[in-house]
């Protein structure tokens, strides 16, 4: 198995359009135009779920608008990302990796792309298509500045880098440190596929002394439960 490094943001509903824009800032030309044509948001899944607890869970999954590229599956989306050039980046196209260079950047893609949100929190994941630009996301100060940078403009509550580390995440902003992840069997949805993502992240936000306010609370990221 391959690794499949990956960037979680974590924000308000109420905030998606601001962080999708955040995140078109960053894409290819073609990417950004359909990314953008896509706003407002609206998901192109919305039900009400059944859990392992009460009330039923809002599931909302996808961009609706968002016109699909060949090879696209489900509520994933291939992006190409646009990244200052730093030392591992040159590495990285070094070694043979598909990287092309736009304006001065280097183009980074297939970047696999999903939405998934409830009533009150949605998360915005990108995952490296390959090994090798898992190591490049762990690795490259500039891909960890770009997502610092939509974070912030996007005054999302939280960013978080998964290493499918079974038992964390490491936390990126606001702060730094080491996150523990969630049991997620207490809110697993009934396909077991899919989470309550409210009842899921308020609990990893809790787990990463993060306030909605975007501030830290007292103590270290990563307290015990």
């Amino acid at each position: 198995m391959g690794l499949d490094c990956s960037f979680l943001v974590v924000t308000p509903v109420r905030r998606v359009d601001a962080l999708l824009e955040a995140i078109a800032a960053h894409l290819v030309p073609d990417d950004q135009a359909r990314l953008r044509a896509a706003l407002p948001w609206s998901p192109a899944v919305d039900r009400v779920s059944e859990w392992l607890g009460d009330p039923p869970a809002r599931d909302r999954r996808g961009i609706a608008k968002l016109p699909r590229e060949a090879g696209e599956r489900g509520e994933d989306y291939c992006f190409t990302f646009l990244i200052p050039r730093d030392e591992v980046l040159t590495a990285y196209e070094q070694s043979g990796s598909p990287v092309s260079a736009e304006g001065g950047l280097v183009a980074v893609g297939c970047v696999w792309c999903d939405l998934r949100a409830g009533d009150e929190w949605a998360v915005f994941r990108a995952t490296a298509a390959t090994s090798d630009m898992s190591r490049l996301f762990e690795r490259s100060p500039s891909v960890r500045a770009l997502w610092s940078q939509v974070a912030s403009k996007a005054q999302a509550t939280a960013l978080l880098f998964d290493t499918e580390d079974l038992e964390g995440w490491e936390l990126l902003h606001p702060g730094s440190g080491r996150v523990t992840r969630p049991d997620e069997e207490p809110y697993e949805l009934e396909d077991r596929l899919h989470l309550n993502i409210d009842g899921y992240f308020a609990e990893a936000l809790q787990e990463a002394g993060v306030q909605p306010s975007h501030t830290l609370l007292t103590g270290p990221p990563g307290g015990s439960r």
